[in-house]
């Protein structure tokens, strides 16, 4: 399996090479900071003659968590002009990260979690300052 992901990675760079940087493969790593808000819907109770109504409530940041996310990118480039001004990026990328939930009134209330993403980008490129080879 290890053979075969660095054969991967070999012919993809060489593809890098002959595409004269019009390819390109980039890997992103990043750091997931999460808030839950909890809200209780209004709720009434009845206890024999006597009635208790209970409202709803919200708690702000009920819980929080953080953990980490890596994607890997993968796409081209394209210019519309000869002298490379103006032009796009597509890129389609995939990620993976983990993060843990807890509970801001009882610590021991956590909630693990994991993220799997899928993405399709496109970026508009304006190159305002262009550095001429004498």
């Amino acid at each position: 399996m290890k053979k075969n992901l660095l054969a991967i990675l070999l012919v993809l760079s060489s593809l890098t090479s002959l595409a004269n940087a019009r390819f390109f493969l980039g890997i992103d790593g990043g750091y997931s900071m999460d808030k839950v808000d909890v809200k209780t819907e209004d709720k009434t109770t009845y206890t024999g003659t006597n009635t208790i109504v209970t409202p709803g409530s919200f708690t702000k940041n009920a819980y929080l968590g953080n953990g980490y996310l890596f994607d890997i990118n993968l796409g081209t480039e394209h210019h519309f002009d000869k002298n490379n001004y103006v032009g796009f990026r597509w890129f389609l990328a995939g990620g993976y990260g983990r993060t843990t939930l807890v509970n801001q009134s009882n610590n021991l209330i956590k909630y693990p979690s994991s993220i799997i993403g899928a993405n399709l980008g496109l970026d508009l490129l304006l190159d305002a300052i262009k550095v001429r080879k004498q």
